[in-house]
């Protein structure tokens, strides 16, 4: 049976053709393919176009490297910058120490000023004691009002 098969399909595919059919398939091929001079000006007009693109092409691969050198500048000056910068809790610790160290140095020159003031106080008590001793001694003011100017200074001192 295959035999038989076979055999009728080499029949079917030689075919012959009538003149009319041949004529439209010659016609058909005469208006759709392409001839070796259309293939030639087709290959001529890429060959333009592919030198224009190429010509294109090595301008933007010259305006990229020149973007590639930019770049480079641009990446060089932001990581000299990282490196520079701090961050916000950086920034926190350090504001945070010079906070205290300076409320450290305001409180030891408080007290400085302060010693300052007591040593000046002792030494106007002690000229009022003295002024007041002499008073009266020469008799300007009573020994009870002495008494009484010497208790009420800063450094009350008993009297002798």
């Amino acid at each position: 049976m295959q035999k038989a098969e076979g055999i009728s399909e080499t029949k079917e595919r030689e075919k012959i053709h009538t003149p009319e059919e041949s004529t439209e398939m010659l016609r058909y091929l005469v208006q759709n393919c392409a001839t070796k001079d259309d293939l030639e000006n087709l290959k001529g007009e890429l060959e333009g176009k592919i030198d224009g693109l190429a010509r294109r092409l090595g301008g933007v691969e010259e305006k990229v490297e020149r973007l590639d050198e930019k770049m480079g500048g641009v990446e060089e000056k932001v990581e000299g910058l990282a490196e520079k910068m701090v961050t916000k809790e950086d920034l926190k610790k350090v504001i945070g120490e010079t906070k205290h160290e300076l409320m450290d140095h305001t409180t030891r020159e408080c007290a400085k000023v302060r010693g300052d003031l007591t040593a000046i106080a002792h030494r106007q008590d002690e000229k009022a004691n003295e002024f007041i001793r002499t008073a009266q001694k020469s008799g300007t003011i009573s020994k009870a009002d002495g008494v009484r100017l010497i208790t009420i200074n800063p450094f009350a001192q008993p009297m002798d």
